[in-house]
């Protein structure tokens, strides 16, 4: 059987050089104007630990704790140090050891700068906002043969959506009331953050959008999710974020350069098109239009879409032990037969 995990090539797809304008970072990034910054000689230690003191672009922050690692980069929570009021932020650190690894970085970096006028304030309940981190800077130095790439940006609140479905949920509830409260669930991400991707897709494609990479917080009372059996007072407290641009490739670029990329992101959130394209390759891809349409447009439909009937089905299935012996019948049984 073939490995379908993402590989470090899938992380870093070359980029054409029409990008690399693009991609440029900025000689002093820009920061929005409402904080206070207070500046600091750059001292950043090879490794961050609780109490580091990090400068990025204008800004001076505090690392905290650290919230995820992976092979080549590492994401840590901190804070503004100057800012009137506290702002928790997270750190991501990244190595780069070749000029595709250097691109893929800076495109996240780039995406995120180019949208941080529009990126929703976490605490704000502002609808149109982008449901996205906001930008507070990024930095590339040199570390040997490759390069260090360090960005700063908003901490978004909440859990990772496959954290809170794993979650008990609400108790007492029949199997009606479970299938309304994760439509509602469904419908609320969907909502939420196809906004977002509509105003992200002429610029990029995310290509990793799934459970682990949107999280969810309660809009009412803040931090994780409350759990409560109405259908109604969940989606009112539901919201939802959007993060990790980190295998997003140039919207520009792409409709050349997919024949040459990696295919990406985790594979259970893949349309066809993708697993047509890993196992036979782009030119068996190309002589179908459909697929190929579907590979260069849609991934990111397919990934939130997924990700929604996930939501749907584990939120209705969570409480099947309190359906009662009749439990559900018809269409809705057959759907989450066929989900399990």
């Amino acid at each position: 059987a073939r490995d379908l995990s993402p590989s470090r090539s899938q992380r870093a797809a070359p980029l054409q050089s029409s990008a690399v304008a693009f991609l440029a970072p900025a000689p002093s990034a820009s920061a929005p104007s409402m904080m206070s910054p207070r500046l600091g000689v750059d001292g950043d230690p090879e490794k961050y630990t609780p109490g580091t003191e990090v400068v990025i672009g204008q800004y001076r922050f505090r690392c905290t704790a650290v919230l995820g690692r992976g092979s080549f980069s590492e994401v840590w929570a901190g804070e503004v140090l100057g800012a009137a009021v506290r702002e928790e932020v997270a750190l991501k650190d990244i190595s780069c050891q070749t000029q595709a690894d250097l691109q893929q970085a800076l495109l996240e970096a780039s995406l995120l700068e180019r949208f941080q006028g529009e990126a929703m304030d976490s605490s704000s309940q502002v609808c149109h906002g982008m449901r996205i981190p906001r930008y507070y800077g990024h930095k590339v130095d040199r570390r040997g043969s490759g390069w260090r790439v360090r960005m700063a940006m908003s901490r978004v609140p909440g859990e990772c959506l496959d954290s809170c479905l794993r979650r008990a949920p609400a108790p007492g509830q029949d199997g009606p009331n479970s299938v309304r409260r994760g439509c509602a669930l469904a419908i609320a991400l969907i909502r939420q953050l196809g906004p977002t991707l509509q105003k992200v897709s002429p610029h990029a494609w995310h290509r990793d959008i799934n459970s682990h990479n949107i999280l969810v917080s309660d809009a009412v009372d803040g931090g994780n999710l409350k759990c409560c059996a109405d259908a109604e007072e969940t989606s009112r407290r539901a919201s939802f974020w959007l993060i990790d641009f980190g295998l997003a490739v140039d919207a520009k670029t792409w409709p050349q350069n997919w024949p040459y990329s990696d295919v990406a992101g985790d594979c259970r959130y893949w349309p066809p098109s993708s697993f047509l394209m890993s196992f036979c390759g782009p030119e068996e891809t190309a002589t179908n239009r459909d697929f190929a349409s579907q590979y260069k447009t849609k991934l990111d439909v397919v990934g939130l879409g997924l990700t929604a009937l996930e939501l749907l089905c584990s939120t209705a299935l969570a409480s099947r032990q309190t359906w009662g012996p009749d439990g559900l019948r018809g269409s809705w049984q057959r759907l989450f037969d066929t989900w399990e």
